[in-house]
């Protein structure tokens, strides 16, 4: 990968290859001390080749014929390389098949111009797994290529049982080599017509693409986070609207706020099919002298349950705090400031972010006072509370979350009691489930996040979508009047209420916003650093008129991660100009910095 500021390298062209020489054509060129594939972006004649005082090298050879990429793909990841502040190498490098020398050679690709449609945009939310697949039937193209892109492997690999009779075209980072270089020739010459992919699929060289359906398209998973470029398959879909006319479809059972603003959608009404739903008021539950964490109504559903029943608590661990009562003091990470969370298997506290333990301390560090207590439940108290309610129930647990996967006992218990945090959903057989109980659903609730809400919403919608008819989804809350939980039996007023929220604090969807984020080993170089770049965006809008919005530096949580203390600037920018407001303002961002166009969190690292 080049450095994000360098975008190309010049080379001569020797006159053996002059008249055979395209822009999009896949060469070998010499890099550093050995050959290296390239591709063509432009040729221009040198008027100073003979008055040079430097020496350029040469082109070596053309590897195919006909150009691997057209001038619109390189348009294309021009924007993109921009966007999300990597070099134009890196994205076409994401864009091609595996670089394999000697089967390159025996290939060869179809001379094609990229198709140019009218371009459309839609949005559609389906109550029942029937009326997805109508809509995939209605928006898949009658002619050309239909691209669907899905939040993860899993969900690529079930779509493609389901529309097997259609021969569709997988794309996802799990195929195995060989797959990923036949399926990608498949794909760029236009003979899948088919493809089911995951993000990465977007940045593909399509030829005759008419079609985008985006499923689940309020799905995190449809970003990339975790490493730079840090792009979005959706904003990536709304690029080639624009530059190929393909017409965009982005649908799910729980529509974003976005798609639900932009598109004036109407949503459909709640299905009659759909799982019956129990808010259970834990108030008097959390006064009580024995706390217990699961109600006596559901408790009651374990023994005899005739089903899988799906206990949700999101937190792993046996406690998420140890805390003096009489100080307030809370054992923490001394690398990262975030509470240890408390082992009971092995005594010890751990600190999920850092990988580091801390030690157990039977009073309390800062007072010495003995009134040291545990605070919140996580998947391995549940579990051991779950055990102590009745001898038959030890047998039918089954925990999955990222410290224990015991997921492979789900063939071989009858009627399993799961205890899992998110991990447990992709992997649950819903149609066994009869009852899922959220438990403390008010540490979500209480998240001071402008976008929590709307996570939560959807996970909600997921759950219920998923179930049987003849299921249940119970909540246990100890706020039973909150506006998110109340608008589950309407849920035209949570994204009104959601939406007024966003248009109050002038937040996405009314719109389009972007955070810069910068790290280092010392916090103080690190704070002084995002203030020298604010000062410079601040700077880059004196002579401008737009009204885009800079915040002043502030740390994200946790406050150390990978090492390194992070500081981010959240630029809000008008929706009439604001892809050139965007690069504009990428051009005035330092090299070592992340640039995360439609953050999926403001005050987290992800």
């Amino acid at each position: 990968r080049m450095p994000a500021g360098m975008h190309q390298f010049d080379y001569d062209v020797p006159p053996a290859l002059q008249e055979d020489l395209c822009i999009g054509q896949l060469v070998t060129i010499p890099l550093r001390k050995s050959m290296s594939f390239g591709v063509v972006q432009s040729i221009k004649p040198d008027a100073n080749a003979n008055s040079r005082e430097y020496t350029v090298k040469e082109v070596n050879s053309i590897v195919q014929p006909d150009p691997i990429l057209s001038k619109a793909h390189l348009h294309q990841y021009v924007i993109v390389s921009k966007w999300y502040g990597v070099s134009l190498g890196t994205i076409i490098k994401m864009a091609l098949l595996p670089m394999q020398k000697r089967k390159l050679q025996t290939v060869s690709f179809a001379t094609a111009t990229p198709t140019k449609g009218t371009g459309s945009f839609a949005a559609k939310q389906y109550a029942e797994p029937s009326e997805r697949l109508e809509y995939i039937e209605k928006a898949m193209a009658k002619k050309g290529q239909t691209l669907m892109l899905v939040p993860t492997e899993r969900a690529a690999n079930a779509l493609a049982k389901a529309l097997q009779e259609k021969h569709p075209t997988l794309w996802h980072s799990r195929l195995t080599v060989k797959q990923q270089f036949t399926n990608w020739l498949a794909i760029r010459n236009g003979e899948a017509k088919l493809i089911i992919g995951t993000k990465s699929a977007a940045l593909l060289p399509y030829f005759s693409l008419t079609s985008i359906i985006v499923d689940e398209e309020h799905s995190d998973h449809h970003k990339s986070w975790e490493q730079q470029p840090r792009y979005d398959a959706r904003d990536i879909a709304w690029l080639l609207c624009r530059i190929f006319g393909v017409n965009t479809l982005r649908m799910s059972y729980s529509l974003s706020l976005e798609a639900y603003a932009q598109e004036s959608v109407t949503l459909p009404k709640q299905s009659e099919h759909a799982a019956k739903m129990h808010i259970i008021d834990m108030r008097a539950a959390g006064s009580a002298k024995e706390y217990a964490p699961l109600a006596p109504s559901v408790q009651a559903l374990l023994p005899d349950a005739e089903g899988a029943i799906l206990l949700y608590l999101n937190r792993r661990g046996y406690a998420s705090s140890l805390s003096c009562q009489d100080c307030g003091h809370v054992n923490a990470c001394t690398h990262c400031d975030k509470p240890f969370v408390y082992y009971a298997s092995d005594n010890t506290l751990r600190c999920h972010y850092c990988k580091r333990q801390g030690t157990v301390h039977s009073v309390c560090p800062e007072c010495n006072s003995n009134y040291v207590r545990l605070r919140g439940s996580g998947t391995e108290h549940m579990a051991e509370f779950v055990k102590s309610l009745h001898p038959s129930i030890a047998a039918r647990i089954v925990r999955i979350d990222s410290d224990v996967d015991q997921s492979e006992m789900l063939q071989e218990i009858t009627n399993p009691i799961i205890i899992g945090t998110q991990k447990a959903l992709p992997i649950v057989d819903w149609a066994t489930l009869m009852h899922v109980v959220y438990l403390d659903i008010d540490n979500t609730l209480a998240v001071p996040e402008v976008m929590a809400g709307e996570k939560l919403w959807h996970t909600l919608a997921q759950m219920r979508y998923k179930l049987n008819p003849s299921a249940s989804l119970i909540i246990e809350t100890k706020s039973p009047d909150h506006t998110l939980l109340q608008s589950l039996q309407d849920q035209s007023s949570f994204y009104k209420h959601e939406l007024e929220l966003r248009h109050a604090l002038k937040y996405p969807p009314y719109c389009f916003s972007v955070r810069y984020l910068f790290g280092d080993r010392s916090k103080e170089k690190a704070l002084s650093i995002a203030k020298k770049q604010h000062a410079a965006l601040m700077q880059a809008l004196t002579n401008r008129s737009s009204a885009i919005t800079i915040s002043d530096p502030y740390q994200i949580l946790p406050l150390r991660y990978k090492g390194m203390s992070w500081y981010a600037i959240l630029a809000r920018i008008p929706h009439e100009n604001w892809m050139n407001d965007l690069l504009m303002l990428n051009a005035h961002v330092g090299a070592r910095w992340q640039i995360d166009p439609h953050p999926q969190t403001i005050i987290g690292y992800a």
